[in-house]
């Protein structure tokens, strides 16, 4: 009972905190606000560095590779302590993604997992495609692709082609948020 308590306060102190802001938050300044935040984990690649699977891709992936600047990923892991803050964090981003800036592409809400992709620009020349996803036991994640006159068929379909180095510990504890429970 005492739980949910806290999680309702804190719950309504972000809203009343959204309400009486004049303005609105930033999905940037929502990032660098929450790298000093313990419960998240976050994950900056600069597109120099990101490798593709095929040693010698084709010149439509070089070109699609151009046209991205950077990758941003933000995950926050539920855990029992994280609970309280798992609410209003989740909030916090649901709120700047609700903004009119940002134009929906997809939306997939299964109960236990939801899913959003969102654009910066317009639909032929995007300069940020955010994704987020959610799920009730794991936590959340946001990924921002940032760059310039990126198309969202074309950026998705690179990714499926852009080699992981799995090995990395920070990748390795962002997949531990999407993984699914057994």
């Amino acid at each position: 009972m005492l739980q949910k308590i806290k999680i309702y306060s804190v719950l309504m102190m972000t809203v009343l905190s959204f309400l009486s802001c004049t303005n609105e938050l930033s999905l940037q300044r929502f990032f660098i606000d929450s790298k000093e935040n313990d419960y998240y984990l976050a994950l900056d690649i600069p597109s120099s560095i990101l490798e593709m699977k095929d040693q010698n891709p084709s010149q439509e992936m070089i070109d699609i590779a151009k046209t991205i600047r950077k990758i941003n990923f933000l995950g926050f892991q539920l855990t029992e302590d994280s609970k309280v803050s798992f609410l209003a964090e989740k909030t916090k981003v649901k709120a700047i993604l609700k903004q009119e800036t940002y134009h929906e592409l997809m939306r997939i809400n299964s109960g236990k997992i939801e899913l959003m992709v969102k654009f910066l620009g317009n639909e032929d020349a995007i300069d940020e495609v955010v994704i987020y996803g959610a799920d009730k036991e794991k936590g959340f994640l946001v990924m921002r692709v940032l760059g310039t006159d990126m198309n969202p068929a074309s950026i998705f379909k690179m990714l499926k082609n852009v080699k992981i180095d799995e090995d990395n510990l920070n990748f390795n504890q962002l997949k531990d948020i999407l993984s699914s429970k057994n």
